[in-house]
């Protein structure tokens, strides 16, 4: 069965769609539970690794988390990571070769997060699926104008980290994230080292 860039793309947005909706903890009980609900805000580097004509880049990410346990938590995430081409990096548009200015990914997914151990330091192992869309912005000609090349399609991410209780309502949160992309030919897989911080919108009564 040969699966299609738009079967792919479709499958991932619903993979996406049933791992929220499936969460045991729903929002607003989460939030009457204090401490269940937070929102993050994360920023880092990007890394992508064996990309001819790409150099380290910028990244960030937007989360809700839902704890559903004492040691597991659900997030729907959203970011994008960005990285300028080197003079050499070129796509095909129309059959002709164009060069590059901008190369970016932005992400829509469910990762779950696992806690190894409780207390204020907590080390995690992370893993999910999004919905990833990637462009190339190409530069104009003489007689072409500029403009982007889109690619989508069902992405992973692994990886592991660290949150750290800094407040009765706060945590530091480092990590490192990679990125998947089902699509052998394009151009979404890399690293990204990131830290970031987590605000929960019930306080924290005790050491979790």
């Amino acid at each position: 069965m040969v699966v299609t860039n738009r079967m792919a793309s479709r499958i991932g947005f619903a993979i996406v769609l049933f791992c929220f909706a499936s969460a045991p903890v729903g929002l607003v009980d989460a939030a009457e539970q204090g401490g269940k609900l937070a929102a993050g805000l994360n920023v880092g580097i990007d890394v992508p690794p064996g990309h001819e004509g790409l150099g380290l880049g910028g990244a960030w990410q937007l989360g809700i988390h839902v704890a559903t346990s004492e040691r597991l938590s659900l997030a729907l995430e959203i970011g994008t990571a960005a990285n300028e081409s080197d003079p050499d990096r070129r796509v095909i548009v129309s059959g002709l070769p164009r060069n590059v200015s901008l190369h970016a990914v932005s992400t829509l997914g469910v990762l779950a997060r696992r806690a190894l151990r409780a207390g204020k330091v907590r080390p995690y192992i992370a893993g999910g699926v999004d919905y990833y869309t990637s462009w190339d912005d190409y530069r104009a000609t003489l007689t072409q104008a500029a403009g982007t090349k889109w690619r989508s399609g069902l992405g992973v991410q692994l990886g592991a980290g660290s949150a750290i209780w800094i407040a009765s309502r706060w945590d530091l949160c480092a990590e490192g994230l990679y990125h998947f992309a089902t699509d052998a030919d394009d151009d979404a897989r890399y690293l990204v080292l990131q830290g970031g911080l987590r605000f929960f919108f019930g306080r924290r009564h005790s050491t979790p």
